[in-house]
């Protein structure tokens, strides 16, 4: 499947994104939390959102 991680600044602002295939919903989570290490980030697969991972690591799940 296709996902996309949104790499967020302080101000909730995109930085970057990564473009990336992955065999599920939690493999994408998986990677998001590697790359929110220092930053928070939004992880989307098309239009629907997976999760945001706060600075602290917290995630809020979004997967039905």
């Amino acid at each position: 499947m296709n996902y996309r991680i949104y790499v967020l600044d302080r101000r909730s602002h995109i930085m970057e994104s990564h473009d990336f295939e992955g065999r599920d919903d939690a493999a994408a989570l998986e990677k998001g939390i590697v790359l929110g290490a220092r930053n928070s980030v939004e992880v989307w697969q098309k239009d629907r959102l997976i999760a945001c991972i706060g600075l602290d690591g917290d995630v809020a799940s979004a997967m039905r």
